[in-house]
Formats: structure tokens, sequence, C-alpha cells
């Protein structure tokens, strides 16, 4: 895991072609959480946004209130 979130932009195939499949699967998840990083630092990720449970309850609250 630890490999997997210091290999930005490298060739990584000499360290995967070693690891068995469950490592593989773990080093695949550390990688897409470095990418996922990396995009979000440089202002690409993209923007949150709130359920629809939460819009929702705020509009029955307020309802609630008015009524």
């Amino acid at each position: 895991m630890d490999s997997s979130q210091n290999a930005y932009n490298e060739d990584t195939s000499a360290l995967v072609a070693r690891l068995d499949q469950l490592e593989r699967a773990l080093f695949q998840v550390g990688q897409k959480g470095l990418n996922d990083f990396q995009s979000w630092e440089k202002g690409q990720a993209s923007q949150i946004t709130a359920s629809s449970l939460v819009q929702n309850y705020g509009k029955r609250k307020l309802t609630e209130v008015d009524g």
C-alpha cells in the first residue's frame, strides 16, 4: 500500500509483477486513491453536492415551521 501511494507517474510494472492477486488489488486501490488526491490538489476533482435526502430534509423542516 505504501509503495502504491509513493509511485505517482512511475512505471510500476516490475513492482506489480511480484505481487499476488490480493496485493495487486490493494495496490490498485492505493493508486486510485493517490490519483484522486492528486486531482483534488490540482482542482480537478468533481464538485461535492448534497444528497437528495439532505435536501428534502431541509425542505420538510421549513414547511413544518411555516405550517
